[in-house]
């Protein structure tokens, strides 16, 4: 694949020069691939072009042996992208982690994180506090443990200021398990996600929520392949395989 130019789906021009050249990559199905590089080495401009919303300009993509280099919206209902930086509303943690999908309740989405084992990373800093006593670190624990989803309804203030930058990037992953799983179970067979992009999710997390998150993904890959874009060799290494862009 060379890039010398890219053109996005409404026609606009980024001059892009020379930003991937001659690249020829197969991502395993299944799998957990990493992508690292250098700032300005065609990470992410590369992680665009295969969730459809940059083109090449010169070379194909393939998924699953067909060409769709000229079908960007066919590619945006296969892939699901991941950004770097969080997007949050004003509203509950179950409000931002559904974002409007239906047929979800706090009981259904807690589960859910459970058993990707990252209920407890929300489970602190947004429980639920009555005016008469305040839970402390074991009663949040406890929450998480014993399948209650009161975190869930705590608001998260203006833009999620009142969580981490960690909590933030973790909401971003819950929220793209909620799509995996309502699109898998629910939506039409031409939605199945077959691609999760995402891009630097570890930017924010310390080491245990890395690790954390990296072991939620190696559990997720069993529904579909996953390429995480990141510039830390600790993430590439503890995936399946892994790319680096000079």
């Amino acid at each position: 694949m060379h890039v010398s130019q890219a053109t996005d789906t409404d026609g606009q021009t980024y001059a892009q020069k020379g930003i991937v050249r001659n690249l020829s990559w197969t991502l395993s199905p299944h799998k957990l691939h990493g992508l690292m590089g250098r700032s300005g080495s065609g990470k992410t401009s590369l992680s665009l072009m295969f969730a459809g919303l940059l083109q090449p300009s010169r070379g194909h993509i393939l998924l699953l042996g067909q060409d769709w280099t000229n079908h960007p919206t066919l590619r945006q209902k296969r892939v699901i992208y991941m950004p770097q930086t969080p997007v949050l509303f004003n509203g509950t943690l179950f409000d931002n982690i559904v974002y409007n999908i239906p047929g979800w309740t706090p009981r259904a989405v807690h589960r859910l994180l459970q058993r990707h084992a990252i209920a407890n990373v929300f489970s602190s800093g947004v429980e639920t506090e009555s005016p008469k006593q305040k839970p402390g670190r074991a009663s949040s624990q406890r929450h998480a443990s014993f399948g209650e989803e009161t975190y869930l309804h705590r608001d998260v203030g203006h833009l999620g200021q009142r969580l981490s930058g960690g909590q933030k990037q973790m909401v971003m992953l819950a929220r793209t398990l909620v799509m995996i799983e309502a699109r898998t179970k629910h939506a039409a067979r031409t939605n199945t996600p077959w691609l999760l992009i995402l891009d630097e999710p570890t930017a924010s997390l310390d080491a245990k929520n890395e690790r954390r998150l990296i072991a939620a993904l190696h559990h997720l890959k069993a529904r579909v392949t996953i390429l995480v874009i990141t510039h830390s060799e600790q993430v590439a290494r503890l995936c399946d395989s892994h790319r680096i862009l000079a």
